[in-house]
């Protein structure tokens, strides 16, 4: 089964050697970002091992692998491997869902207990920004809401006193957003709150969003481009420089 190692690592997941070694049938779970303490990678390795499906809960990735097929194996054999792995798609995404689901409830409920952030602190004092709805927990950080284009409660993010940025545990990131000004006919999409809130305040029109990282830009887009055809989108880089 080196081939369902080597087709894991060309899509990005550096599982451990002995994974393919695991028991058939279950999900086998494993770091995708190199920490410990992290099991957002997953396998599900199918009876007489040849095939498997595998994924990433972070990122959203679901891919399948078969072995080279066996000229033993019959088209019903193949069928029902296929199934399996159709099967097991469906089985990940709806734990992935659950468990975005019961992060977003704990998230939402800890949105309650923040308080409206200080326009004095240190990180929007550095930038020279203004809080634009941001909120502050009791250590100091700054805490933004990730939500999608319908204001749904998705994750948050933390930014302390000195810049560092995280985010919630198991929040859904793809396709969050949080808007500094209400859309409008344009609007500008930033990668992070600080370049947002500063391009919201050296423009006089316009509505602002940030969308977190330069890997959700796109869905991002996409999204505000739903819900909002007629609206020009401006992709806002961190130099200020505005681009189309």
């Amino acid at each position: 089964m080196r081939g369902l190692l080597d087709t894991m690592r060309s899509r990005g997941l550096n599982p451990p050697s002995d994974i393919i070694d695991g028991k058939v049938g279950e999900f086998i779970r494993f770091s995708s970002n190199g920490k410990a303490s992290d099991k957002s990678g997953w396998l599900k390795i199918f009876p007489g091992r040849k095939g498997a499906v595998f994924g990433d809960k972070r990122t959203g990735l679901t891919a399948g692998w078969q072995a080279v097929r066996d000229p033993d194996l019959s088209d019903t054999e193949l069928a029902v491997l296929l199934k399996q792995q159709a099967k097991a798609r469906c089985e990940s995404e709806k734990q992935r869902e659950a468990a975005y689901l019961k992060a977003a409830t704990r998230i939402r409920q800890a949105l309650d207990n923040f308080d409206p952030a200080e326009p004095g602190h240190p990180y929007l004092a550095k930038k020279k920004i203004s809080p634009y709805g941001a909120m502050q927990d009791l250590t100091g950080n700054l805490v933004i809401s990730v939500r999608d284009i319908y204001g749904e409660i998705q994750s948050l993010q933390k930014i302390s006193a000195s810049g560092r940025k995280s985010f919630a545990k198991g929040g859904r990131m793809k396709g969050g957003m949080y808007w500094l000004r209400d859309p409008g006919d344009v609007i500008y999409i930033a990668e992070g709150f600080g370049t947002a809130a500063s391009i919201a305040e050296s423009i006089s029109t316009g509505g602002v969003v940030c969308c977190f990282s330069a890997g959700n830009m796109l869905t991002t887009a996409k999204a505000i481009r739903g819900k909002y055809p007629r609206a020009e989108i401006i992709r806002a880089l961190s130099t200020f420089h505005l681009s189309c």
